[in-house]
């Protein structure tokens, strides 16, 4: 890589052995930094790129800017040189690194500061205003004002504009400011561990509108969440030494999280369908770009770190509710004593599977196995509070459901035709969303087990998570633009508002394959009931 001021240029290398590309043998000594980059995130399933963007000192002339695509592990660390040309006079650079995995980028907004809240800060139902489409599926810069932003350009050589088109979603990407001082004659290391603490603080740039920037008005993050340092001009370690291979911080942020669940799934009882999965933690790039199936807000991406929990195998069956009932001390769902699997009874309750009076006219063995749905969001949690549990939050659903234990989301996108013996999905009666009711000429959920093939399964056993019921969690309806998730924490964010709309996920049966996904977010309100929703438990 080359600079635009001629006493200043930058070359990297790296290769499967993590060898520097090396400078002429005969070459007088000029100022040298060999910047050596870790991260202590998973390689490539957070991190799969690294950008390099050198400016001068002060950040107010951008140099340089390249993609360096690191999806093995073994890449890990990569190392590149910073050197002076001229072999008398010193040189400063300011050097940006940012890792996050490639498909997570956004139009080129300014290289500015994204200002987040500070974690925990009190929720208010107006976002911060930095929305910077009309559906709200990016953020945008602290600096950015499209009415009079002068949006920093970068030139090369011949003065021709290369300022790249894209750059890296904030909430995902970590980013971190390097500032390295190069004094003809010396050589000397940098080693850098992009830590995924800092994955969504967004390093501080000067305000591009500004006359005069100065070194001072840098900040980054080190080590430590939410949390902005000033930039240091880094110490130079004579040991030139290339780190061995495989020696790497990679996966040691999510290690912590990726445990043994604290107890152990407790004893099912026969014929309740209350059986528990350890669903063991990790780390995840939570929400969804492209906001699928999202009518409230899009789920803008962010990182989000699930310490292990214990998740029901099934959805909450009409068997537990039977059986809790008397212990809730008030009606928590609402009834039909008959068949809930008639599709010629279009009026709610009437497709409702709890009932207060069994009737062997009807197969009660067969409707305990089902889901339990009319219930409103607070009697559901009340029922998961019962058995010391609760619902579960966003942030556990999704990675149970799409995360735990794979490199990439499961039904999602779906790369086959769904199956009606696989998913329970398409059981209305609405023309064009009624594609296994005609086909299969079935109505209503199927049992919480479903059958020995479904496909509708997730890691570690995990039944219905796509289809059958929409599920509900504990977070409330609001955009992830909000403050309310921009102040929550990596580690099990959450935005929970009692007496707010709740979010619900999943596909139901009374849906189309069209809005079977893992990342869609569907609200309902407070005291909403509908025959599509039920839920399950976490503990």
């Amino acid at each position: 890589m080359v600079g635009s001021d001629p006493a200043f240029a930058v070359t990297r290398g790296f290769a499967a052995a993590l060898a520097l590309v090396t400078l002429a043998c005969d070459a007088p000594p000029r100022g040298e930094a060999l910047l050596v980059i870790d991260t202590d995130m998973p390689v490539p399933k957070i991190v799969d790129t690294l950008r390099v963007d050198v400016y001068s000192a002060d950040g107010s002339t951008w140099w340089v800017s390249r993609d360096i695509y690191l999806p093995e592990p073994a890449s890990w660390p990569v190392s590149f040189s910073v050197y002076t040309d001229d072999m008398n006079v010193g040189a400063s650079a300011l050097v940006r690194l940012r890792a996050y995995r490639s498909e997570y980028v956004q139009d080129y907004r300014g290289e500015g500061t994204l200002s987040l809240p500070a974690l925990g800060s009190e929720w208010t139902p107006s976002t911060l205003g930095q929305c910077c489409t009309d559906d709200c599926t990016s953020l945008c810069p602290r600096y950015w004002d499209p009415a009079t932003s002068a949006l920093p350009r970068l030139l090369d050589d011949q003065g021709q504009d290369v300022t790249p088109d894209v750059e890296p979603q904030p909430l995902v990407t970590i980013d971190r400011l390097v500032l390295v001082n190069l004094v003809p004659g010396v050589r000397g290391k940098v080693s850098v561990t992009l830590a995924g603490a800092c994955d969504g603080t967004q390093a501080v740039l000067p305000d591009p509108s500004r006359d005069d920037p100065q070194p001072s008005d840098l900040q980054t993050c080190v080590d430590t969440e939410r949390t902005l340092v000033p930039v240091a001009p880094a110490t130079l370690d004579p040991d030139m030494t290339l780190p061995a291979p495989g020696s790497t911080a990679q996966g040691q942020f999510e290690a912590p999280f990726a445990t043994d669940c604290a107890n152990a799934p407790r004893t099912p009882t026969p014929g309740l369908f209350d059986d528990e999965v350890c669903v063991r933690g990790g780390v995840m790039i939570f929400g969804s770009a492209s906001g699928e199936a999202d009518v409230t807000a899009p789920a803008i991406p962010r990182i989000a770190a699930v310490p292990s929990f214990l998740m029901n195998e099934y959805e909450y069956s009409v068997a537990r509710f039977v059986k809790a009932r008397d212990k809730v001390g008030q009606q928590v769902a609402n009834y039909n004593d008959g068949p809930s699997n008639d599709a010629t009874k279009t009026t709610y309750p009437l497709n409702c599977t709890g009932y207060d009076v069994p009737d062997p006219s009807w197969a009660t063995a067969d409707r305990n196995a089902e889901p339990l749905n009319c219930v409103e969001w607070i009697g559901a949690r009340k029922l998961c509070q019962l058995d010391g549990g609760d619902l579960p939050t966003e942030a556990q659903w999704e990675w149970a459901e799409s995360a735990a234990g794979r490199p990439t989301k499961s039904f999602v996108t779906f790369a086959q035709p769904l199956a009606c013996s696989e998913v329970a999905y398409g059981r209305g009666v609405v023309p064009g969303m009624d594609e296994c009711f005609v086909k299969d000429h079935v109505f209503g959920p199927a049992r919480v087990d479903f059958g020995t093939d479904v496909a509708d399964v997730a890691d570690g056993g995990l039944v219905g998570m796509t289809g059958n019921v929409s599920e509900y969690v504990l977070d409330a309806a609001v955009s992830m633009a909000s403050n309310c998730w921009l102040s929550a924490p990596i580690a099990s964010p959450s935005c929970v508002q009692p007496g707010a709309a709740f979010i619900m996920r999943a596909a139901s049966w009374d849906d189309s394959s069209s809005f079977v996904s893992a990342a869609g977010r569907v609200p309902r309100d407070y005291d909403e009931v509908e025959v599509s929703d039920g839920f399950r438990c976490v503990r």
